[in-house]
C-alpha cells in the first residue's frame, strides 16, 4: 500500500503539516512546517516542537546551532560584561575547540551528555592534558547556562561529565622543586637593576610574580615592616575581534580576589629603603614625581615591567649565579616550604600565601609536611631516654 504524502521536491515526496507556533510582536500568527516520510511522521515531529515549546524554549531553538550561538555569546554579552582576561580566555577556547570542529555546526538542541564525553574522551586520546578538557568544560558550562537562561536548551549537558585523566604512579606526581640555602645566596649576589629587592622580597614573602610587579609604593608600610598585598599586574589580551588580539599590561585584583597583609623580615627594610631611594631618583630623571601611587618596580624607562621583561632577567640571573633553572614562581614554593620545616603552622602559611582554602596549602606542600611530623616525634625523645 502506497505511503499518502502531500508535498513533492525534486524527485522526493514527503508529508507537509503546519501549526502556529506563535504571534508577531504586530499580533501576526507564526507558522511552522513539519516533514516526514508519512503523515504520521510529519505528525510527530510536530507534537515533539510544540511539546519543546510549552517548556519555555524559544521558537528557533531547533535551528541555532552551537558556533553561531557562542559567536554571539562572546562578542554581544562576554565582551561587554566580562574582565578582558575572561573574554580572552573564552575566545581562545571556542577558537581551538569549537569554531574547526564539529561542534560548529552542531544543533545545540541535539548536543547531548554522551556527545560530549565521547569528544572530550577523543580528545584525551589525541593528547590533551586533563586541565585542557577542565577548562573547555568550564567555559561550555558557563555557555550552556546561558543557552538554558535564554530558552535554548532546558538541561546543561556538562554537569554529569567525566575528566579523563592518566593513572599517576607516585613516581609521576609532581614534587615541589625549590632553592638551597646556597641557591639563594648565589642567586642574591647575581641580581642586577630592580631584581635584587624583586627577588629578596619574593624570597622574603611569598608574594606571587603579578603582585610584586603590581605592588604600590603606597602598600610597603616600612614602619610596621609589613605589605597590604590588593593587588597583581597582569598581561591582558585584548580582543577585538575573534581574529585579532593584542596584549597589554593592566593592574587588577589577586588571584583569589582578596587583600591581605603580609610581615617583612626586618633585616630586609635597608633593601627597600635603598630600592626606593632609586626609584625616586629614576623618576626624576624623566622629571616625574614618585608618589605613593606609582610602582615599587619598573623598567629603566619608569614602566610597568612584563612577563617577558621578567623572565629574561631571571634567566640571566640564574645564569651569572650557575643555579640550575627553575621558575620564579619556585621562590614562593621556597617560601612556603621553609616555613613549615622551621614549624609554622599550615594555617598561617595558607594565609600568607593568599590561599583561599587551607587545603590548597596542604595539597601542595605535602612532601614537606612527613618532615614536619618527624621533627615533632622526635621533640618526645627525652621521654625515653635512659
Amino acid at each position: 500500500m502506497p505511503v499518502k504524502t502531500n508535498y513533492e521536491k525534486g524527485k522526493y515526496k514527503y508529508f507537509r503539516v503546519t501549526a502556529t507556533v506563535g504571534t508577531t510582536p504586530e499580533g501576526k500568527p507564526i507558522k511552522k512546517e513539519f516533514y516526514g516520510k508519512s503523515q504520521r511522521e510529519a505528525q510527530q515531529k510536530k507534537d515533539a516542537y510544540i511539546a519543546e515549546l510549552n517548556k519555555g524554549l524559544a521558537l528557533d531553538y531547533d535551528k541555532m546551532t552551537l558556533g553561531d550561538l557562542m559567536r554571539l555569546w562572546l562578542t554581544e554579552y562576554v565582551k561587554p560584561s566580562k574582565a578582558p582576561n575572561t573574554l580572552a580566555r573564552y575566545t581562545l577556547v571556542y577558537n581551538n575547540y569549537v569554531k574547526p570542529t564539529e561542534l560548529n555546526s552542531k544543533r545545540l538542541c541535539d548536543i547531548k551528555f554522551l556527545y560530549l564525553q565521547q569528544y572530550y574522551n577523543k580528545l584525551f586520546a589525541e593528547g590533551k592534558r586533563s586541565t585542557q578538557i577542565f577548562n573547555l568544560n568550564k567555559v561550555l558550562r558557563t555557555f550552556f547556562n546561558f543557552c538554558i537562561t535564554n530558552n535554548y536548551i532546558v538541561q546543561n549537558p556538562t554537569f554529569k561529565i567525566v575528566i579523563p585523566k592518566a593513572e599517576q604512579t607516585e613516581n609521576q606526581k609532581e614534587t615541589i622543586d625549590i632553592f638551597t640555602d646556597e641557591e639563594i645566596k648565589a642567586i642574591l649576589q647575581n641580581c642586577r637593576d630592580y631584581m635584587p629587592c624583586l627577588v629578596r622580597l619574593a624570597i622574603a614573602t611569598g608574594m606571587r610574580k603579578g603582585e610584586l610587579l603590581g605592588l604600590e609604593l603606597g602598600a610597603v608600610d616600612l614602619s610596621s615592616a609589613e605589605i597590604t598585598v590588593k593587588q597583581s599586574l597582569k598581561a591582558v589580551t585584548i580582543y577585538d575581534d575573534e581574529n585579532n588580539a593584542r596584549s597589554e599590561m593592566q593592574i587588577g585584583t589577586t588571584k583569589t580576589k582578596q587583600t591581605r597583609t603580609v610581615p617583612i623580615p626586618l633585616s630586609l627594610i635597608p633593601d627597600i629603603k635603598k630600592h626606593i631611594r632609586d626609584q625616586r631618583a629614576l623618576f626624576f630623571k624623566y622629571g616625574m614625581t614618585y608618589s605613593d601611587n606609582d610602582l615599587l618596580f619598573t623598567t629603566k624607562g619608569c614602566q610597568p615591567i612584563n612577563n617577558r621583561n621578567l623572565q629574561r632577567a631571571w634567566e640571566r640571573t640564574l645564569k651569572r649565579a650557575n643555579v640550575r633553572y627553575r621558575k620564579f614562581h619556585n621562590l614562593r614554593h621556597t617560601y612556603a616550604s621553609k616555613l613549615l620545616a622551621n614549624g609554622v603552622d599550615l594555617k598561617t602559611i595558607s594565609a600568607l600565601l593568599g590561599h583561599s582554602n587551607i587545603s590548597i596549602t596542604a595539597d601542595i606542600y605535602v612532601h614537606v609536611i612527613p618532615e614536619t611530623k618527624a621533627d615533632a616525634a622526635s621533640k618526645l625523645n627525652y621521654l625515653f631516654a635512659q
